[in-house]
């Protein structure tokens, strides 16, 4: 199997710099053994992730690259169903971070820092793309044809990114201002029409409506700050406290959203899959 990793240059455009900063103050002081990574799984605190795997299928020797990696949890998870990780960031902190969770486990995964916009990796490289929390922090067109180009004709992308349409997580992203990065903004109608440049199909679905309540007992009932602690790392870190009654409401959204399709703008979450990419 050849090496499909590619120079590509490590000059920033000062958005990139102003994020590599922020993730790399971010990842001070984290360590690799409080990183959840099978929790990061879990349909009731993670319902997005869970369908991706389903949609992706057997990973085993699949090569998949993962943009924003962070600390590394999604691709510590890939790597050991088998799957041949290549896990890039802007933060060299987050990489670092990232390789010693992965070291900690044992797995080989393939750590680079650099840009959505530019990956360093051959074109028709990869079978599977995958980014959470990524798209809302980057030139979505720039990334959006840098995953068309590294991935293969057949290849498919997944991205979990926030909406901006639902009143109370705007709130909620007002009081959690310190914890996100100043250049990012939740994924707005039009930036569908962007991602559909790039590919010839573009399907989305959303999650978190009624099981949202979980933000109003972080805050009400536990008395977490969110400007201290990011909720949605407490979604994972009390997956088993919370599993019955978010699952119930999970359960209840799905059965909403089919029956009303004009609240999905209301979610907190969108999950998109692209594929048939488009060559330019």
């Amino acid at each position: 199997m050849s090496d499909p990793i590619e120079h590509m240059g490590n000059e920033m455009q000062p958005r990139e710099l102003s994020e590599s900063l922020f993730h790399d103050r971010q990842a001070r002081g984290m360590d690799p053994v409080h990183v959840a990574v099978e929790e990061f799984f879990q349909p009731s605190c993670a319902p997005e992730n869970a369908r991706i795997l389903r949609r992706m299928g057997p990973l085993k020797d699949r090569r998949l690259l993962e943009l924003g990696c962070g600390s590394g949890a999604a691709s510590a998870y890939f790597a050991s169903r088998g799957a041949t990780v290549f896990a890039l960031d802007i933060s060299p902190g987050m990489v670092d971070l990232a390789s010693r969770l992965a070291a900690t486990k044992g797995l080989k995964i393939h750590h680079m820092v650099g840009s959505a916009g530019r990956i360093p990796l051959a074109k028709a490289s990869v079978d599977l793309v995958y980014g959470h929390g990524l798209l809302h922090h980057v030139d979505i067109d720039a990334a959006a044809a840098e995953v068309a180009r590294v991935l293969r004709p057949r290849g498919r992308a997944f991205f979990v990114d926030p909406i901006l349409y639902n009143p109370a997580i705007m709130v909620y992203r007002g009081l959690s201002r310190p914890l996100h990065s100043p250049e990012e903004h939740p994924l707005r109608i039009k930036d569908l029409h962007v991602l559909r440049r790039h590919f010839r199909s573009v399907q989305h679905r959303e999650y978190w409506l009624l099981s949202l309540a979980v933000f109003l007992k972080f805050y009400f009932l536990d008395r977490h700050d969110p400007a201290k602690v990011p909720y949605w790392k407490l979604i994972i870190h009390e997956a088993n406290r919370n599993r019955r009654w978010l699952g119930a409401l999970q359960r209840l959204d799905r059965a909403l959203l089919a029956l009303f399709p004009p609240l999905r703008p209301l979610c907190w979450n969108v999950l998109l899959e692209l594929s048939e990419p488009l060559r330019h």
